[in-house]
């Protein structure tokens, strides 16, 4: 049956989530046959949810791929079918917990497309190309962000905006407040973002 073996080989990793996804919009017969899942806890609580829930799925986020690849590799037990889950998005996701800075947030498909930029590097090369070309790509006027909130650092086709600078605007709130100030350099604009605690 092809959808699963499209499933396993997107569970064990020889299938990109991109593609997979691709695969999941397009082939009707993926719906029937995720339809058929008993209840996946953590991930659904009744029979018949998992393809809403593979559907709701931000292909992009590293961290919503390593619930998925879980929730599909439940599944092919459910059926009978061995599967072993490729590490690789949970070895993605801590190297992106460690490089990325205190102050930034990357999002994990932004991460995942400077992974494909980096080419062959392995190792403690790539840790140090990544922790180099973030800091290049996350540029600042002077000081890095100060976040009030979870970092929130605007990206615009791709390409993040530079940080300009933060005010304290708490007189016209309730609480305390800061505007954070970026400038897009491809269309001479501003964007900013208020956080309260």
């Amino acid at each position: 049956m092809d959808e699963v073996d499209n499933i396993l080989d997107f569970v064990e990793g020889r299938l990109m989530p991109s593609d997979f996804a691709e695969i999941v919009y397009s082939d009707r017969n993926m719906e029937e046959i995720l339809n058929t899942a008993n209840p996946i806890p953590p991930y659904t609580s009744r029979s018949g949810e998992l393809y809403n829930f593979v559907i709701q799925t931000d292909f992009s986020n590293i961290e919503n791929l390593i619930n998925l690849q879980d929730a599909l590799s439940k599944f092919l037990r459910q059926n009978s079918v061995p599967n072993n889950i490729s590490p690789k998005l949970l070895d993605d996701f801590k190297l992106l917990l460690k490089v990325q800075p205190k102050w930034l947030n990357i999002p994990s498909g932004y991460f995942l497309s400077l992974l494909a930029e980096a080419g062959d590097k392995k190792g403690k090369v790539l840790e140090d190309w990544l922790k180099s070309t973030i800091t290049d790509k996350f540029k600042c006027l002077s000081k890095q962000p100060k976040w009030l909130q979870s970092p929130s650092w605007p990206i615009v086709d791709g390409v993040p905006l530079i940080f300009v600078g933060q005010l304290d605007v708490s007189v016209f709130y309730h609480d305390t407040s800061n505007v954070y100030i970026f400038f897009n350099q491809r269309n001479d604009s501003y964007t900013t973002i208020v956080q309260n605690t």
